[in-house]
């Protein structure tokens, strides 16, 4: 099996991180049902997300900060004003953000067109499986009632 390293830089951060990048022979698409899971179940995909505590998780690894730089285009790590002598342009009307190499370039987000998040109360199999127990314990009040 062979690996390749990559330095990957966090701008809040000052210490790189290192990757291992496995080379395989042998990789499989995830079924169709799985692709873009999260626009075609928003509700779902927020119950798990939630659910899971993932944002919470990343606030606790990464600093509510960085977090916040990630998810948030008003948050303070994206540059409003051009700085001086970068080459970026300086017409963007997208917030932009300074690169792993010190460059000022367009932060692209949200490319998809996805609506704002929605978080779920339940799973929509779980409304499922409460839908049949009722119907079911409905049925069985019924028949009693009918048999007295």
């Amino acid at each position: 099996m062979s690996y390749s390293t990559s330095h990957s830089y966090s701008p809040p951060l000052d210490s790189y991180l290192e990757s291992y990048f496995f080379n395989s022979q042998h990789t499989h698409t995830a079924e169709e049902y799985h692709q873009d899971y999260y626009i075609k179940n928003p509700l779902d995909y927020g119950y798990y997300k939630n659910g899971c505590r993932r944002p919470q998780r990343l606030k606790e690894v990464w600093g509510t900060d960085v977090y916040k730089c990630y998810h948030d285009e008003e948050h303070t790590c994206f540059v409003a004003e051009p700085i001086d002598g970068d080459n970026s342009n300086s017409n963007s009307t997208v917030p932009q953000i300074l690169n792993a190499n010190g460059e000022l370039v367009d932060a692209e987000s949200n490319l998809k067109m996805v609506d704002p998040e929605q978080v779920g109360r339940l799973p929509s199999w779980a409304k499922w499986v409460i839908g049949i127990v009722v119907s079911v314990l409905l049925v069985i009040c019924g028949v009693v009632l009918v048999l007295k």
